[in-house]
């Protein structure tokens, strides 16, 4: 749902017309207490809810029977008063009641838009980010490393994927593990290759599991360095590779622009590392590492994290 609001003749009505077609708007009246909402848009909710008022009946409780069939709608509404009291008792409850009527739609809206003399202010955009883990490799069966070497998704690892609903914009890492998994769950989508999405790079590591490393000096000085800055002979430290998950996550809110539903396709490291830096102190490693073909979902309002909840 879009909202948009302002006092009345700011331009509301002119640039919502850009995007919806004229005969997808419904036209609120003063004197119907009946709310036509079958097209793309509503215009002059204001109206309806004098109108609503007085035949009797509850602006409130109408609109929260409505919320379902009013998503993906362009809603208009004049703010009323301007901080000035209305002189009459009706006036007042009409006033009082669409500030009512903006609140319960602003919870649910999208977007909320205020506009001023024809200029839209954005007051409020939610997002939903999903941070997609690659399906199973061998590699990943057998417990190895698998950083900047390239292995494709192994048979169980493709039969365990299933389609998930199209995002607006989607992003993975450029490994092939990610991009067959990205064809698998965004059938027919082409997504954006971000380098920043790879995974942590294990140098002298790269595909040997804990057991032929653990007796090694320079495995034992890197699993138990606390300061970030060890990394494996020819590969990354932690601090590096943190660093360019959070490139990588700046990069896809700056990409993604005002798209409702983001995707992003890559590894667990690098996932760990996204959800640390949007929610900091709240998780340790094994917390935020999802399983192969899971993942997380992040609410975001006006690009700040509000919320988050595992793949399902």
């Amino acid at each position: 749902m879009n909202l948009y609001i302002g006092g009345a003749y700011q331009g509301k009505l002119a640039l919502v017309r850009r995007i919806v077609p004229e005969g997808a708007l419904r036209y609120c009246r003063a004197d119907c207490p009946v709310l036509e909402h079958s097209g793309k848009g509503i215009s002059g909710l204001h109206l309806w809810i004098r109108a609503a008022l007085e035949a009797g009946r509850s602006p409130q409780e109408e609109i929260r029977r409505m919320l379902p069939a009013l998503r993906g709608q362009y809603i208009l509404c004049d703010q009323l008063g301007s901080g000035i009291v209305p002189l009459t008792p009706e006036e007042r409850r009409w006033r009082e009641e669409t500030g009512r009527v903006l609140q319960l739609l602003a919870k649910e809206a999208d977007e909320v838009t205020e506009v001023l003399a024809g200029i839209p202010r954005r007051l409020l955009l939610r997002q939903e980010l999903l941070l997609l883990r690659h399906g199973l490799t061998a590699e990943g069966q057998a417990h190895r490393y698998c950083g900047s070497s390239d292995p494709p998704l192994c048979p169980e690892g493709r039969a365990e994927l299933r389609p998930l609903p199209l995002p607006e914009r989607c992003f993975s890492s450029p490994s092939r593990r990610a991009l067959e998994t990205a064809g698998l769950v965004f059938p027919g989508l082409e997504p954006e290759q971000l380098p920043a999405l790879a995974e942590c790079g294990f140098g002298a590591f790269e595909g040997r599991t804990y057991q032929e490393l653990r007796d090694l000096p320079a495995y034992q000085s890197w699993i138990q360095d606390e300061s970030g800055e060890a990394a494996p002979p020819g590969g990354e430290s932690r601090n590096r590779h943190r660093a360019r998950a959070q490139e990588a996550l700046a990069q896809i809110l700056c990409l993604a622009g005002d798209a409702r539903r983001i995707a992003a396709v890559s590894h667990g490291g690098t996932i760990v590392r996204m959800m640390e830096a949007l929610f900091p102190g709240q998780g340790d490693f094994y917390q935020w590492q999802p399983s192969c073909g899971g993942g997380w979902v992040v609410r975001l309002e006006n690009g700040q994290p509000v919320s988050r909840a595992p793949l399902e």
